[in-house]
């Protein structure tokens, strides 16, 4: 999208052949505005340069050029530049973007009828400000009129009063925006405000198809000219233009011949194949269609500073130009951690000979693609850039237009093609230019426009150097980039104190905001309890109210005091059998009061925790008793047979009379203090085998200090045993509701499914307190729940329709935090529904610092990773060193020993230091809450015999839920079915972890150095999920209803008779919508099992077997006895 301001100031003719020039020499007038010229190569002479020509050289080659041009005449194919402004104008017809607005002010005694007719003398000289542009046949053509009206209008404000500033912004800012028309025109007007009795100010508005920057010094110079000439009523002496703008239009198209063209292209093919989108934070969703509107921020930058980059281009064989946008590269590295930077930089196009005379729509853009990787040292940067410059202006005769349609980039009208900002250098805005009794000079003026997401454009002024950013509105707010005009600051600076420093090392935070945001908004620290532990907590608890009931299940109640007893009862028996600080203990069993004391007596008896959930597939169980090698495992009697083959010491903790029951036992020496460990965790982990996350004591004690401090709960509270127990969100629940004197509530596994069984578990249970992930929630039909005060969503991202649908007339948070630091770090409250990613602040003792890839912290708004510092932060992952280094890092912030996790989560600070959760560094997803690491998957799959190779990514499914998608490799073998890759995994793989969807490859697609090429993986949604499965269209038309509903909750184009809903990517909370839907739809009442094990078929099956008795019941209701009617 062309600029604006595009033309002016370009880098110095001396650039080219790579002389140094002087700080003075690099303030002075340019060739053509400060713009680089070139010639078309078959007229120019080895040095390439219109200046290097003789007057004889420059006449014969005028002459040439005007033998080529054919006949004169009015219409002309418009260039190429405007064809594009021409095309944009159909697109957003009256955009005021595409409007170049010249604001002139004149002071002293103006006569504004010599003013006028010194324009119309202007677009009389000017073909192109008499030019249309029709399109007969949807081409445009150059109609260049004999004659037009200027609309010169006048306003006097002094008429005004008081309102007078008010008026002047809102009339230029009207006429700024008041459209013209292409086709019809005329294409410029003026409006002259009468400001102050010896004060005018003149606007300009011409449209861009027809003007550009440098045509201001155009207009200036001539309107000197004339003005003198006409208020001394002689006859002006303006040179004759020797050729108009549609000449130059012919001229350009014929000039490029075919070999030149085709190597120009060649050139520009080659630089930019696989040009990245720069992807700039901004502070609002990307639109689908981008409005142009915008604003502009100045800075000025010091004459110390501005002789300081000079300085540096000398001692580098480079322009202040170069500096300058080597220098800008490194800003846009440090906003978007991007090293393949793509900037737009205008330059004038004024290569024919009598172009720099001319006003017109000459500019053209070349596409710098700035190579950062490998965090270079500055210096370097500039080398390489200057090479870059170089070759882009050797080669800068193609037209912008034919280069997008070469290469073919990606397009929406969201994003402009090939570069998404721009940079440009200017010499100083029209100066003070002296007339007959007034003096008139360029003001800046903004019309609230912008054409790019960002442009920076340096304006070299007395004194300095002033930077003006260009921005759109409808992406950022006006503090995100007067905070980046800072960081430009900075930067600049910087470099100009040590040109050597790496990128990563040049500074962009100012001091206070760097002291804001490691040290203000990191200023959590608090005293822990006296009680260094939960379970040390909890028998405060049980002293202060022994009766209070700890925990519920079914029928079954136990109260503080009897917990109390029991756990004491387990730490004993623990202790006896050699269970001494820091011995690990696994406890294996369904949720009960008995499991509940089990857990208990581990902690007391200095032991730690593993957790191991029956529900988990028997290889990773089996997987998780190895790498844990716990020296006992406490076993639910039913389930002892599961562990029989481990070869482990099993005690059973559900073989005695009842908790309830349980005699009193003497309290065990107390030996575990806040910095023993606690338990061990497993998580997914990237190798292909879960990691054990261990954590600490105090870490804990800390959370449920938090807890008790904002989650209002307490005696009367009731906490739902939701989480499983291989999850830490188990021990989090657990924690709020035994260390506040709250009440536990277990239920079966059946009864916590998301969807109407969980809806009747909270209010048969009158549950208070509830902690969820947002995909459960979004799973729960909506009703009334009234005893529930208090839910926290957590796991993964939350969506504002949860918000807005669960929030109200209750508290609603949203917490995050991973395994490694304890299970919470931050937490929001309120949760903003336009803003349900914000994870909020650090809770106390715990620091949270965005940082880039080299341990710098980035600025507010930019992306980078979370670091997690305090005394959360567990001691790494069992038996695994390297792995522990990598991700629990030294902590630069806070000295001594202290360490800092590594979440490997892309977030970013808004301006009052809260947290926005991005998503992830890495592949790793969350799926219904849990983290996964989708190499573990693809490293299951590839066991399989059939499997050649595979690799499993996270996809986005149609409602925005997170799932994994497989890309198997089968070779010249036929590929298997999902149907058994499915069965294969669930042997080794919870259920979560089984891929939704699968596409079937002979190999997969590669990248030339041998990596995995995923942009050119298939779309598994439109590959045929059961491989080479028959497809069977449904057979009746319950089954045509039926896979109409299943349709809607996969997503899937078609369902078959004999397709399974969990084969074709359905899950367990899916299967809640689907039934939902069912029952609503058919009126019906299904069970997860009837989803879980039939067919399409099959289940039409059953919904038809009940439906007929439902039927013949309500025959039966409708007849009395005797054949009457009841």
């Amino acid at each position: 999208m062309p600029p604006r301001i595009a033309g002016r100031g370009r880098p110095t003719r001396s650039e080219r052949r790579w002389r140094s020039t002087s700080s003075a020499t690099a303030r002075s007038p340019r060739c053509c505005g400060g713009c680089w010229t070139r010639i078309p190569t078959a007229m120019k002479k080895p040095s390439g340069r219109i200046e290097d020509l003789t007057p004889e050289e420059r006449r014969s080659l005028l002459a040439r050029l005007f033998a080529r041009r054919g006949a004169k005449t009015k219409n002309y194919r418009a260039s190429f530049a405007q064809e594009r402004l021409w095309f944009l104008d159909r697109l957003r017809p009256g955009d005021p973007a595409f409007l170049a607005p010249t604001l002139l002010r004149f002071d002293g005694q103006l006569d504004s009828d010599v003013l006028e007719r010194s324009l119309r003398e202007i677009v009389r000289r000017h073909d192109a400000l008499r030019t249309t542009f029709p399109a007969p046949d949807g081409q445009p053509l150059q109609e260049v009129r004999s004659e037009v009206r200027l609309d010169f209008r006048r306003v006097d404000l002094r008429l005004a009063g008081g309102e007078r500033g008010k008026s002047r912004r809102e009339l230029l800012l009207a006429e700024a925006r008041r459209p013209f028309d292409l086709a019809r025109g005329p294409l410029v007007r003026a409006l002259l405000l009468r400001v102050a009795e010896r004060e005018h100010e003149l606007l300009l508005m011409i449209h861009h198809i027809v003007y550009d920057a440098l045509s201001v010094r155009v207009l200036a110079d001539e309107l000197k000219g004339l003005y003198e000439a006409f208020v001394g009523g002689q006859v002006p002496r303006l040179p004759e233009l020797p050729l108009q703008y549609g000449e130059f239009a012919h001229l350009q198209r014929s000039s490029l011949d075919r070999e030149e063209l085709r190597s120009q292209i060649a050139y520009w093919v080659e630089k930019l194949e696989g040009v990245p989108r720069l992807e700039l934070p901004t502070d609002r969703p990307r639109p689908t269609v981008l409005a142009t509107d915008g604003a502009k921020h100045r800075i000025v930058l010091s004459g110390e500073l501005a002789t300081g980059l000079a300085e540096l281009g000398l001692g580098t064989g480079c322009t202040l130009f170069t500096v300058l946008l080597a220098a800008f590269q490194t800003l846009l590295l440090r906003y978007t951690a991007q090293t393949d930077v793509a900037v737009g930089v205008p330059i004038s196009n004024r290569a024919i000979p009598g172009t720099e005379a001319l006003i017109g729509f000459f500019v053209n853009s070349l596409v710098l693609r700035g190579e950062l990787s490998g965090n270079p040292r500055f210096r370097e940067v500039l080398g390489r850039l200057r090479e870059t410059v170089l070759d882009a202006f050797e080669h800068a005769e193609l037209p912008f237009e034919l280069l997008i349609k070469e290469l073919h980039p990606e397009r929406d009208l969201g994003h402009n093609p090939l570069f998404q900002v721009m940079f440009n250098l200017q010499s100083a805005p029209v100066a003070r230019v002296e007339l007959p009794g007034v003096a008139f000079r360029e003001i800046e003026f903004d019309p609230g426009t912008a054409v790019l997401d960002l442009t920076l454009t340096m304006t070299e002024a007395e004194g300095g150097l002033v930077a003006t950013f260009e921005y759109r509105t409808d992406l950022f707010d006006a503090a995100t980039i007067e905070r980046m005009a800072e960081h430009w600051r900075s930067l600049l600076e910087g470099l100009v104190a040590d040109p050597d420093q790496r990128l990563s090392e040049l500074p962009i935070l100012t001091p206070g905001e760097r002291h804001r945001q490691l040290v203000e908004w990191n200023d959590t620290a608090s005293e822990l309890p006296s009680e260094e532990t939960v379970h040390a907590l909890f028998e405060a608890r049980a002293r202060e109210a022994p009766d209070a009931i700890a925990a519920v299940s079914g029928e079954r109640e136990v109260s503080y005091g009897d917990l109390d007893r029991s756990s004491e009862r387990w730490a004993r028996t623990l202790r006896d059998l050699g269970v001494r600080t820091g011995v690990r203990v696994g406890l294996f069993g369904e949720a009960s009061l008995e499991r509940l004391a089990a857990l208990v007596g581990i902690w007391k008896a200095g032991g730690v925790l593993v957790p191991l959930d029956p529900d988990l597939p028997g290889e990773r169980i089996a997987f998780l008793m190895r790498d844990s090698d716990p020296d006992l495992v406490l076993v639910q009697g039913a389930l002892r047979g599961q562990l029989a083959a481990h070869g482990c010491r099993l005690v059973v903790f559900d073989e005695a009379d009842g908790i309830e029951a349980s005699p009193c036992a003497d309290a065990v020496e107390r030996t575990v203090g806040g910095r023993d460990l606690a338990y061990v965790l497993y998580t997914s982990g990237s190798t292909g085998q879960p990691k054990g996350c261990v954590v600490r004591h105090r870490g804990l004690t800390n959370v449920a200090a938090e807890q008790a401090r904002l989650l209002d709960a307490g005696a009367g509270s009731r906490v739902l045993q939701f989480a499983s127990s291989s999850f830490d969100a188990s021990i989090f629940e657990l924690a709020l509701a035994l260390t506040t004197g709250a009440t536990l509530c277990l239920a079966p596994r059946d009864e916590l499914s998301p969807g109407p069984p969980l809806a009747r578990t909270l209010r048969e249970l009158e549950i208070t307190h509830l902690t969820i992930p947002p995909t459960a929630l979004a799973a729960l039909p909506p009703g009334p729940l009234p005893a529930l005060r208090t839910i926290c969503v957590a796991g993964e991202a939350c969506t504002g329709e949860l918000v807005s649908l669960w929030a109200r007339g209750r508290r609603f948070l949203n917490l995050y935090g991973p395994t490694e630091a304890t299970i919470w770090t931050t937490y929001q409250e309120p949760v903003d529904e336009r803003r349900p990613a914000v994870i909020g602040r650090p809770i106390r003792n715990t620091q949270v610092y965005v940082l880039d890839a080299y341990g710098e912290p980035v600025p507010v708004g930019v992306s980078g990773e979370l670091h997690v510092g305090g005394t959360g932060v567990g001691c790494g992952y069992l038996d695994r060193p390297e792995l522990t280094g990598e991700r629990f890092v030294p902590d630069p912030f806070a000295g001594d020993d202290a360490r800092l996790y590594r979440t490997g989560d892309r977030v970013r600070q808004l301006p009052d230091g809260r947290v926005e959760y991005l998503g992830r560094l890495d592949d790793q997803v969350k799926i219904r809450g849990i983290r996964i690491e989708p190499a573990e998957v693809g490293a299951a799959l590839a066991r399989h015999g059939a499997v050649k190779d595979a690799l499993v990514l996270g996809r986005r499914g149609p409602g925005g839920e997170s799932r994994l998608a497989a890309f198997v490799a089968h070779g010249s073998e036929p590929a298997p079915e999902a149907a058994e890759l499915r069965r294969f995994l669930r042997a080794s793989l919870p259920e979560a972890m089984i891929p939704s969807e699968f596409a079937f490859l002979e190999q997969l697609p590669r990248t030339p150095g041998g990596k995995v090429d995923r942009e050119a993986l298939p779309d598994p949604a439109a590959t045929p999920t059961l491989s080479r499965a028959t497809f069977v269209p449904p057979q009746t038309p319950l089954e045509a209803r039926l896979a109409e509903i299943w349709a809607e909750v996969l997503g899937a184009d078609r369902v078959g008779s004999y397709d399974n809903f969990f084969d074709l990517g359905g899950h367990s909370l899916l299967s809640t919508q689907l039934i939902a839907r069912i029952e609503e739809r058919l009126e019906v009442t299904l069970r997860p099992a009837d989803v879980m094990l039939q067919t399409l078929g099959q289940l039409a099956t059953t919904c038809e077997t009940q439906l007929a008795a439902d039927s013949k019941a309500a025959a039966g209701e409708g007849s009395s006895p005797d054949g009457g009617v009841a």
